[in-house]
């Protein structure tokens, strides 16, 4: 996805990432949001359908995590279906926890703040591994480093440890190259 459409599609979410205002000036401090790949891109807007899927009027780290088990071809979802979860079961248990909205919700859905701890994580975990971009691989690092919001209770619902996600990933990155969301 081009810098120009993630623009179009997430400018609240760019703006507060980037330490910038909807219009592209900058406020104080900078960012490293740009180093998200097409990967990570497709996770946000994956988690954005689950958001209005359930009629959330905000994207949480449950939404991060539906989004990461989407698609055949996903790294991310090779290791959480290696680990025993699929996404139904994932939805079932972020519909129990938090259930569903009343109603559509249109416009812009703003990130929670530990969904936007996720991302400075997932960039911190690209660092740490390494790699130039943070992709799909290092939002699922990050989802499960930050293990505190409803993503993380449900993976801890299915016996799923930050450590046990990280060596799969890990071993995941050694094996090839890998083919994220």
């Amino acid at each position: 996805m081009s810098k120009q459409g993630r623009r179009a599609i997430w400018p609240g979410l760019l703006a507060s990432l980037a330490g910038r205002d909807k219009s592209g000036q900058g406020r104080s401090g900078g960012s490293h949001f740009n180093r998200f790949n097409d990967s990570a891109w497709s996770v946000l807007e994956f988690a954005r359908q689950e958001a209005d899927y359930l009629n959330h009027n905000y994207l949480g780290t449950e939404h991060l995590l539906l989004a990461l088990m989407r698609g055949p071809n996903s790294a991310t979802a090779k290791v959480l279906d290696n680990l025993g979860i699929d996404l139904e079961k994932v939805r079932l248990a972020v519909e129990g926890i938090i259930g569903r909205g009343e109603r559509p919700v249109g416009g812009e859905i703003p990130l929670t703040p530990r969904a936007k701890k996720v991302m400075e994580l997932a960039v911190e975990e690209a660092r740490r591994l390494k790699h130039h971009d943070a992709g799909a691989e290092h939002l699922l690092l990050g989802l499960v480093r930050e293990g505190e919001g409803v993503a993380a209770k449900v993976l801890e619902s299915f016996g799923v440890s930050q450590d046990l996600v990280r060596a799969q990933v890990v071993n995941l990155l050694k094996k090839d190259s890998v083919v994220t969301c």
